[in-house]
Parts: C-alpha cells; sequence; structure tokens
C-alpha cells in the first residue's frame, strides 16, 4: 500500500512539474526565434524548434501572398 502511495505522489509530482515547465520552454523556445544556437532550452529536441520554424515561415509566405 505504501508503495502505491509514494507511486501516486511521484506521478502526481511529475505531472505539476510538466505542466509548469512546458510552458515556460515554449515561451524561451519562442523568445530566442526557434534557433537552437541561442535557445535557453537544456533539453529539447532540436526537431521542435526546427519544426515551428518551418511552420512560422510556412505560415509568413502565405501572409506575404
Amino acid at each position: 500500500m505504501n508503495l502505491f502511495i509514494a507511486f501516486m505522489l511521484g506521478s502526481l509530482f511529475d505531472l505539476i512539474c510538466n505542466l509548469m515547465v512546458e510552458p515556460i520552454r515554449r515561451r524561451w523556445r519562442k523568445e530566442c526565434n526557434y534557433d537552437c544556437s541561442t535557445c535557453r532550452v537544456w533539453d529539447c529536441g532540436m526537431h521542435l524548434c526546427n519544426e515551428q520554424k518551418r511552420k512560422e515561415i510556412i505560415s509568413a509566405k502565405k501572409q506575404d501572398s
């Protein structure tokens, strides 16, 4: 029973951390213009920034047209 409670508390802690940390990571990526060389997100996979930058370039091209 104690192991189950410890597991549930650990899972709850992970959920709360993820809910707080991910918006901060998104803001940092956006502030760095999704440039991995200047990005302050220390555990980001490069593909996330590259994908977001590609989407922004496509949307900017659509707006210019």
